[in-house]
This record gives structure tokens, sequence and C-alpha cells, in this order.
């Protein structure tokens, strides 16, 4: 055997040597490779137990990389795979919820109006409130009435707001905002109204409830209540207060205007029971001050059985910027008819009580035409 040989096989022997147990040419040609090589020399010199352990080769490394990342691949898929058809079975879920519009359902509308709903009740959680009334008033206001004046009246509308918010709820801190948006049940068949409720609460238990849908014109419409505050009364108020600035702005007011010329038009006598009804609900109309008064007019007047006709003219501003109605109310007995004409303001808590009225008789008795001129007390 050649006394020279390679580090490999000198490191294949090295174990025999050690041990005694290879032949003699081998065991020569180690020790000649010895005494030339360091590494093999250190080798030899290690204990059999501090070895160091033989690398694995490369291309188990390779398989065992590959392993893994594999496995980690498989979790992500799986992953992606969940996120993938939970967003297929909501944007499923609300696509059916947009084509049947079903009361109670869920939809992009009903989604996006929350949204929407969020930021204009946020307004008034921050006591923002002439952000709130302008994001409230459509273009009719705006039409009837120069640039300078419109700002006027929404500066004015919310002062009254804050004022009424203050008298309510003070410096109550906000616990929660509690917002859903759903469809209602249609009253002509086709026909749909998404109904936003909003729910604001304080921490110290107050409560203030809020109902919100979409006008014409896809600004929002609102209505306050019931309301919990620092008492009754002033909770009243500004739901009172809200509900008409929310109101004022050139839309039809079926919560106000058009109602009392419902209320005041009447076809037929009515028993007695209904005629209390309708005494209750104009007396609601108006602000507390005038209330009882107006329902003890109009208990008066409608219990003679006389038919009327009411109509309410546009809304108008005075030169104070008080808003008001020119009321025209036709009654008929079996003579003839009379005319009664009156300027009704609307304050912030209810109708007030006209000053004056003129009355324009047509054939009709002295009793009619005296009834007419106390209509108002």
């Amino acid at each position: 055997m050649d006394n020279n040989i390679s580090c490999e096989i000198a490191k294949d022997l090295i174990p025999l040597y050690s041990e005694g147990l290879c032949s003699e040419e081998s065991r020569l040609a180690v020790k000649k490779h010895l005494t030339e090589c360091v590494s093999c020399r250190r080798l030899l010199e290690t204990p059999v137990e501090q070895e160091q352990i033989t690398e694995v080769p490369e291309e188990k490394n390779l398989f065992r990389k590959l392993n893994k990342t594999m496995k980690h691949r498989k979790v992500w898929i799986i992953i992606l795979s969940i996120v993938l058809a939970l967003i297929v079975g909501a944007v499923g879920f609300l696509t059916v919820g947009q084509i049947v519009r079903g009361e109670g359902m869920v939809s992009f509308e009903t989604i996006a109006q929350s949204a929407e709903a969020r930021k204009v009740v946020g307004y008034i959680v921050d006591k923002d409130f002439r952000s709130y009334v302008n994001s409230i008033y459509d273009n009719g206001l705006s039409q009837r009435t120069d640039s300078d004046i419109y700002e006027k009246i929404l500066q004015k509308n919310a002062d009254e707001l804050s004022k009424a918010y203050e008298a309510a709820f003070g410096d109550a801190e906000v616990k929660a905002v509690n917002i859903s948006s759903s469809y209602t049940v249609p009253s002509v068949p086709g026909s749909y109204v998404v109904w936003t409720k909003c729910s604001i609460e304080y921490q110290n238990g107050y409560l203030l409830e809020l109902g919100l849908s979409k006008s014409y014109d896809n600004r929002f419409s609102a209505a306050a209540g019931p309301a919990i505050g620092k008492d009754k009364t002033t909770a009243e108020t500004f739901c009172k207060c809200f509900n008409l600035i929310n109101n004022m702005n050139g839309r039809n007011d079926m919560t106000t205007k058009s109602i009392l010329e419902r209320l005041y038009t009447r076809s037929e006598p009515t028993d007695s029971d209904q005629l209390q009804i309708t005494a209750d609900l104009i007396s609601n109309r108006f602000a507390p001050a005038y209330s009882e008064e107006m329902k003890q007019s109009a208990t008066e007047f409608f219990g003679k059985g006389y038919t009327t006709e009411c109509v309410l003219g546009e809304d108008r501003y005075d030169e104070e910027l008080n808003r008001y109605f020119d009321m025209y109310l036709t009654a008929e007995d079996g003579q003839g008819t009379a005319l009664l004409t009156a300027r009704i303001y609307r304050g912030y808590d209810g109708f007030i009580k006209p000053d004056s009225v003129s009355v324009y008789r047509n054939g009709c008795s002295e009793e009619l035409a005296r009834s007419l001129e106390n209509f108002f007390g």
C-alpha cells in the first residue's frame, strides 16, 4: 500500500488506528500521514464522546426545507380558502338582501346607509349642531332664500337645537352609539324604505333614540323620540325642537303642517270620543304654553258640527327669520260659508297661537262668524 494517503482515507482509518485494529501497512500509512497533517492529528487526539456530529448531507437538508415549506403552504391555503368562502358567503347574502329587499334583511344598501347615518349622528354626539343642521337640509330652502339669509336660518336653528340639547342632557358623556338599518314593509307593492334606528346611550343612564331615512334628495330626514334626560319636560322639549327643525328644510312636513291641515278639516260631525282625540292631537301640535287653550277651543268649535276645510300656505320667514304659515280655514253651516285667515308661527317647541284673525262672511249665520273669530280662544 502506498504510504501517501489522502485525508479522507486517513479519517476512515484513524478509528481503527487508534484501537490498533488495522494492518501494519495501514498503520504505517496513517502514522506517516499524521506527521504531515495537523487536521487529522487533531482528529486522533479528540475523545470519541466529543467527536463532532457528521453534517447531514445537503440533499437531506433540501428535502427537509421543502417539506417544511409545503406544510406552511398548506396552512395558508386552508386559511385563504376559509376567508374566501366567508367573503363569497357574505357577498351572496348581501346580494340576496339587495334583490329581495324584505323586511329586516341586510344588504349593501342597508350597510351603506348605516355608515352614512353614523356620520350624521356623530355631529349630535360631538354637539356640532351647525354641521348636523346643514347635513339634513335640502336645496328647497336655499332656493327660496338668498345665501346670507340661508346661513342665518341654519345658524339660528343650530343654536336653538344646541340650547334644547343642553337643557335635556347637559354634559352627559356618551357611553355607546348603536346603529342598525333595515328595510321596512312597503306601503305600496314594489316600494321600499331603508329605515335606520339609532340609540345614543349616556354614562348616567340618559337615552336618546333617533330614526333616520333618506329623502328624495338623498339626504337624511330624522325624527327623535323617545328620550330620557334631566327630566321628562326637557327631554320632550328637545324631541319637539329636534323634529321641528328637521322639518324646516322645505320638505313636505307630514308631522306638523299637513297633519294640522287634516286635523282642522272636518267633513262631518264627530262623536264625543273622536272629538276628544282630535282636540288632543291639535293641542300636541302647539307649544306647551298654548296647548291647553288650543285643545279647549277646538273642542268647543268642532262640537258645534261645522264642516271645515283647512289649508296652510307655503312656509315663509319674517324680518327676524321666524318661520310662519298663512292659514286659510273655510267653515260652512246650513246658510253659507265663512273664511278665517291667520298667520301661525312655528316655534321650536310647536305652533304659536296667532295674535289676531280675520273673518270674511258669505251668507253664513252670525253664530258661525263669531265662532270663527273665537276659533283660537
